[in-house]
């Protein structure tokens, strides 16, 4: 039995040992890893995060394991991963999932996630982590609460408020400045503001109600977020009970009359001369105007200076008659008639006939002009011309049709014809001209192209001219690349030379490819481009050559630069001079406030009659062109001086000068009149003829005392105490309240007066709206009047007792650490049963305040100016005024708490 015991013993103590080395070995290869398939991952606002998990079992057997997701506070998984799972000795498993960031995430942060692996049997851990990123969402917006305010004595000091919100998901920096001529405080909190996301805020400017410099003036707000700005106008209307229209009630002939001398001081050189203008306007659909100027006024001899014109311009008619200058491929210069007549809002038609002033000739031209809402438009012109000194008679019509089809893409096409009839041997020469212009951009792509052609018998200024230019570009606003071609041809150049037999041609041709990059400040480009120059002659062949250009520029608000620099590599048949072949030439200008440089240098051949000029000599060709400039002015712009320096050489051409010039420009506004000054000097030789030009304006005017064209209208306003529509005694005015008539703001005086003097006669829309200060009192019969001004009249505006709403805007929060939104400035809406809608805003504790007519209403605030988890109780409330005053009315704004929600599975 003993015996037996120990074998039983023996047997129990060595399964109990194996068991142990099991269990031991168990634990030496209980072996797993995990992997991150990002550990960086970066999305848009609003999309879904993606990553994978991947275990790996490296073990003997296999292994249980269970999974804790940790997230930021409000996201969520959009299908939620399995929390636990078996891996199979030595294979692994990939879970995938998405997280779904919570819409209050910033796009200026870095969120973790961590995921805990833990073995179900040993309880062994790991933890991995990764982060995810949101892409910076900028989304501000800045308002002012009210866009004009009224300046008056007896106002308080009055303030633009200025709201700022934050709607990106990210926190910004605002830096806010402030331009105007008016005396204004700094903001209320500061020139910084930081705002979180969903986050606003007010500031308020106060300005100056003793400070008045015009009726009405500007403030510029500039708020600034990194590269974004916006620019907010508010405008402050300094308030009187009068509006002066015009100073006397009798119509007025306005004219200037300006004395004009050119080198007035040289006796022998200067000439004057005398310009006369004016206009006068007998309704607001009907004009005249008129300009005489003077023959000049000499010591040796007098210049045709001399002209004279009168001009009416009607809703549908318009005549002109007298001196003419115009421009249709032809020079016109002459006297004579212009009718126009406009059939209706599409066409439109025109006709002239003249005397020249610089052939011994006359011209008859017709115009037409059709342009339809579609951005269609078609236009033809013809001319005849009677040439008695050359015994000709000239005819030639040019139409063309433009299409627009958007603002990036548009087709112009031009045709044209000619007949020039010899009358000597009655020879009929006739001339054809036809173009294109395309611009067309589709997507990255851009193409802009333009060729004109005129033969050598079309008459006119662009006889024998064929001239093209393209343009192929592919890129953004940031960078491009350009394919461009630009030629000039021009034969005749002039007409048939009798001296030398021979036409004069000349042409000019560029080809090349450009590389652009742009940062909206910096700009450079680069250029490559084979060319060639020519103009007709006896000895030389064209010139053709490689250049290469780098144009660089700045543009800032007080501060431009633009520096050009060209290499050339040229040939020319014919020309021994070997210093022709390479040219260097840089341009540089520069401004920086009220100074100015440019510079210009040259070294070799540029222009083709530099290679003619030089062609057989051993002289390289240099110029250059240095100027410095400099402008001082007044802030009303009634003075300015313009100073300029400039030093000029051109070898072969021109000595070197050195000259000065100056401009000075003096107005008084008070007497209407301006001075105007300019001279110039050559400061290293000063014998050559310097210049001095002098000009004097004055504005002038006749009554016209036979016509009374002005009048004026009184408006005055009183508190009906018995609603009987007449101001009684005992009753009271409505004293020192703003109104606006046809936009301009006017406060009644003490005895409830306002005064429109010497204006136009028409309708005048005067508004009341602006009236909420007057508690208890609204106008009968609504907020708009209209006066019809014929005649001097006078408006009484009786007031009746009215009832009033008022209320407040009361924010609540579940988290007492949480940042409350602003209540100033919040707009609240009245809505009668007739839709009209009265609207005020709230002051910074979110009080505010209606005065009604008797009338049902419902009062409302808007639901969509609060953050995200803010909720109204009762966004709309109805009150009912003609049963008697209304409880306040309160609206409740409740801001949830914000929870950490960490998934746990």
């Amino acid at each position: 039995m003993l015996k037996v015991l120990k074998i039983w013993t023996l047997v129990f103590c060595l399964l109990g040992v194996n068991f142990f080395a099991s269990g031991q070995n168990f634990d030496e290869h209980e072996t797993f890893g995990m992997q991150i398939l990002n550990d960086t991952i970066v999305v848009k606002n609003g999309q879904f995060a993606f990553n994978s998990l991947t275990v790996n079992n490296n073990s003997s057997q296999a292994q249980h394991f269970n999974v804790q997701y940790n997230l930021p506070a409000g996201w969520n998984f959009v299908t939620n991963p399995s929390a636990s799972f078996e891996i199979k000795r030595g294979e692994f498993l990939t879970i995938p999932f998405r997280i779904s960031p919570s819409r209050a995430a910033l796009g200026d942060f870095n969120y973790p996630v961590s995921i805990i692996l833990k073995n179900s049997l040993t309880g062994k851990e790991k933890i991995i982590s990764f982060i995810i990123k949101i892409k910076q969402n900028t989304n501000w917006s800045a308002s002012l609460i009210s866009s004009g305010i009224v300046v008056s004595k007896i106002d308080s000091i009055p303030k633009f408020v200025l709201k700022i919100r934050n709607s990106g998901n990210k926190r910004e920096l605002f830096d806010i400045e402030i331009k105007t001529d008016l005396r204004v405080s700094l903001p209320s909190t500061g020139n910084q503001i930081f705002l979180y996301p969903g986050k606003d805020t007010l500031l308020t400017v106060y300005v100056s109600n003793n400070i008045k410099t015009s009726q009405n003036n500007n403030i510029v707000f500039y708020v600034k977020s990194k590269a974004e700005t916006q620019m907010i106008t508010g405008t402050v209307y300094f308030a009187e009970d009068t509006y002066i229209g015009h100073k006397k009630k009798y119509g007025v002939l306005p004219f200037d009359i300006e004395y004009v001398g050119v080198n007035a001081f040289l006796p022998n050189q200067g000439y004057s001369y005398l310009n006369i203008d004016g206009e006068y306007q007998p309704s607001a659909n009907n004009s005249f105007t008129f300009r005489y100027r003077t023959n000049s006024f000499s010591k040796e001899e007098k210049f045709n200076t001399n002209s004279l014109f009168l001009n009416y311009q009607g809703k549908k008619f318009n005549a002109f008659a007298g001196n003419m200058v115009n421009f249709v491929n032809y020079q016109i210069n002459g006297d004579g008639l212009k009718l126009g007549l406009k059939l209706n809002k599409q066409n439109e038609i025109q006709t002239f006939a003249l005397k020249s002033r610089l052939s011994d000739s006359e011209m008859f031209g017709f115009k037409q002009e059709y342009q339809n809402e579609s951005k269609t438009s078609f236009s033809s012109n013809f001319l005849i011309v009677k040439e008695h000194e050359k015994a000709e008679n000239i005819f030639f019509g040019i139409h063309r049709f433009d299409k627009r089809f958007s603002t990036t893409n548009q087709l112009m096409l031009t045709a044209g014809y000619s007949n020039t009839l010899k009358l000597e041997n009655k020879e009929n020469n006739k001339g054809l001209m036809g173009g294109y212009r395309l611009e067309w951009k589709k997507g990255a792509a851009r193409i802009q192209s333009s060729y004109h052609y005129y033969s050598d018998l079309f008459p006119g200024l662009f006889k024998g001219l064929q001239y093209g230019n393209h343009e192929l570009s592919v890129g953004r606003k940031t960078r491009g690349f350009y394919l461009f071609s630009e030629s000039t041809f021009r034969n005749p150049y002039l007409e048939p030379n009798e001296a030398v037999s021979l036409y004069q041609n000349s042409s000019i041709n560029e080809h090349g490819v450009r590389l652009r990059i742009n940062d909206n400040v910096k700009i450079a480009t680069l250029s490559y481009s084979l060319l060639d120059q020519y103009q007709k002659n006896t000895e030389f062949g064209k010139m053709t050559g490689q250049k290469v250009g780098l144009n660089f520029s700045t543009n800032r608000i007080k501060f431009s630069q633009s520096l050009m620099l060209n290499y050339v590599k040229s040939t020319i048949k014919g020309a021994t001079n070997k210093n022709l072949d390479k040219t260097y030439s840089v341009f540089y200008q520069m401004k920086f406030k009220d100074f100015g440089f440019n510079g210009n240098y040259n070294d070799g051949a540029v222009y083709y009659f530099d290679y003619q000029n030089f062609a057989n000599s051993d002289i390289k060709p240099n110029s250059y062109n240095l100027s410095l400039s400099y402008t001082l002015n007044n802030k009303s712009r009634t003075f300015y001086n313009r100073s300029f320096v400039s030093l000029v050489k051109n070898t072969g051409v021109s000595e070197q000068s050195l000259n000065f010039s100056n401009e000075v420009f003096v107005e008084i506004p008070r007497i209407k009149a301006s001075f105007n000054f300019y001279s110039n000097i050559n400061l290293i030789n000063v014998k050559l003829a310097p210049s001095f030009n002098i000009s004097f304006k004055k504005a002038l005017g006749i009554p016209l005392v036979f016509k009374k064209k002005y009048h004026s209208a009184s408006i005055f306003m009183f508190k009906d105490k018995n609603n009987n529509d007449i101001f009684d005694k005992g009753e009271e005015p409505v004293s020192e309240v703003n109104i606006q008539v046809n936009g301009v703001t006017l406060q009644t005086n003490k005895k409830g007066m306002a005064f429109l003097k010497n204006v136009d006669k028409g309708e005048y829309i005067v508004d009341y709206r602006k009236i909420q200060n007057l508690r208890g009192w609204v106008i009968d019969g609504g907020t708009l009047d209209t006066l019809n001004i014929q005649r001097n009249i006078s408006l009484g505006v009786p007031f009746k007792q009215s009832k009033s709403v008022s209320g407040r805007v009361v924010l609540g929060t579940d988290n007492k650490d949480q940042r409350k939104e602003s209540l100033g400035g919040i707009l609240i809406f009245a809505i009668n049963k007739s839709g009209e809608l009265i609207k005020t805003a709230t002051n910074n504790n979110g009080e505010f305040f209606f005065n009604l007519n008797s009338d049902k209403y419902n009062i409302q605030i808007p639901t969509n100016i609060f953050e995200e988890g803010t909720t109204i109780e009762r966004p709309i409330i109805s009150v009912d005024l003609t049963k008697g005053e209304v409880p306040e009315v309160i609206f409740k704004v409740t801001q949830k708490k914000r929870q950490i929600n960490i998934k746990k599975n």
